[in-house]
């Protein structure tokens, strides 16, 4: 039953708005669940970048105590919305894994393009580590791993600007048939392509930049033609009890040309580590103010004027990435709020319609919740579908370090729950 008590603290949690009409979850247009137990006796590899839409990836692999060859099953699920069960694909793959294998920072798993995935991983014999890229394609099991070489090794350094650390390449996505392995160190961004078969070419620099000393930078590409979108931050908060989810610094987008030629488009002061998105043609950004605002934009690259605009709305729990969605030119952002209404749940969540004047317009509960983040841990998407319908996907996934193996009987497992909304089913808000 909703409670005065439950109306008020929404009504506060959207700084002061009202809201018209019920708060209870609504019925979703289209709605697909799955889950699964993944067994004590096998390793789950699930990473922040394993869920695009309504579709999740996540490896199960052999334990192995020696460290050597390793067999895992790829899988790929994407969620059902006709009612049936959702699609599973499983595919095998053999890694001769770098012990931290199953760090979150070291291995990733990337969709690639209508029918492909990407591992990328580290294997270690002796000495330096060697990249490895796999690319797994679901429609016949066809799998490809680049080779070893020096050059390509390049994009795996130590880490002198976070000590203690590999610094590993991350992946940018081209085209449909090939992408690109980026590394950024202290100065450089060095880029190299691989294709669908796995034949890398030789390792350029990107382009140079001037290091903020603590953090490293966001890219990521545009089209083909566009080249890339660069964000640092410059910290101007630093003390002897700084904490990275805490740091507040000067904020500088910049747009890369392919051709590595740089020219900074925008900044803002006094604001966090950003979020991005950049569906439906636009740059959108919005980096968290404090407690209870945000700061936002949201261009094309030809814009003569970059413009930004605060936005109250309550903030994720530091910790916790945001996620924001570009509506089309013109109507904002698509995002979430969590309110806690009791202290041993998890927050629920509301999917929110931002204008680009800042205020909140649009709001619906889609009753998507994972258990406290002590139990599992939540990695959430938002889309819009091809039928012109508001998404909003979550992950669920317990886990355990990967030397509670031996000893626990507790599985592991995924859970992916995906819920669409007719435009009309979100509730207006008015002052």
């Amino acid at each position: 039953m909703l409670t005065l008590a439950t109306i008020c603290t929404i009504v506060a949690a959207l700084n002061g708005i009202v809201l018209l009409g019920s708060v209870l979850p609504a019925s979703a247009y289209l709605s697909s669940s799955f889950e699964r137990e993944i067994g004590a006796d096998r390793v789950l590899v699930f990473s922040v970048t394993s869920i695009k839409n309504s579709t999740v990836y996540y490896a199960t692999c052999a334990r192995d105590e020696e460290y050597l060859i390793q067999e895992c099953l790829l899988h790929r699920v994407q969620a059902n919305f006709s009612g049936g069960s959702p699609k599973e694909d499983e595919c095998r793959i053999v890694t001769r894994r770098y012990p931290d294998i199953y760090d979150n920072d070291v291995i990733r798993i990337h969709p690639f393009g209508t029918d492909r995935a990407i591992v990328r991983w580290l294997e270690y014999k002796s000495g330096w580590p060697d990249l490895r890229y796999t690319i797994v394609d679901f429609s016949n099991c066809n799998v490809k791993t680049t080779e070893i070489s020096e050059d390509f090794n390049r994009l795996v350094m130590d880490r002198e600007l976070y000590p203690g650390y590999w610094h590993i390449s991350g992946v940018l996505r081209k085209g449909e048939d090939d992408f690109e392995a980026v590394s950024i160190d202290a100065e450089n961004v060095y880029r190299s392509s691989i294709d669908a078969e796995g034949v890398a070419s030789k390792v350029d620099t990107l382009f140079t930049y001037r290091n903020n000393g603590l953090i490293e930078p966001f890219l990521a590409r545009l089209t083909m033609d566009e080249g890339y979108v660069f964000i640092q931050i410059f910290p101007t908060n630093l003390n002897k009890r700084f904490k990275f989810d805490s740091l507040v610094g000067t904020l500088i987008v910049a747009h890369i040309r392919p051709n590595g030629e740089r020219k900074n488009l925008t900044r803002i002061e006094n604001v966090h580590w950003p979020s991005v998105s950049l569906d439906n043609g636009l740059i959108g950004i919005c980096a968290r103010r404090n407690e209870t605002s945000m700061e936002c934009t949201q261009f094309e690259l030809d814009d003569k004027e970059i413009n930004w605009f605060s936005a109250s709305i309550i903030q994720a729990k530091y910790g916790q990435k945001r996620v924001i969605y570009n509506l089309p030119r013109g109507e904002g952002f698509l995002t979430f709020i969590e309110i806690q209404r009791y202290f041993w749940k998890s927050p629920d969540k509301y999917l929110v319609k931002i204008g680009l004047d800042g205020k909140t317009k649009q709001f619906v509960d889609p009753d998507l919740n994972c258990l406290p983040k002590d139990e599992e841990k939540g990695y959430i998407d938002i889309f819009e579908d091809n039928q012109g319908n508001y998404c909003m996907s979550i992950a669920c996934v317990k886990n355990f370090p990967e030397d509670s193996y031996p000893i626990r009987k507790e599985s592991a497992y995924v859970k992916l729950y995906s819920k669409c909304f007719q435009p009309e089913d979100f509730k207006n808000i008015s002052k």
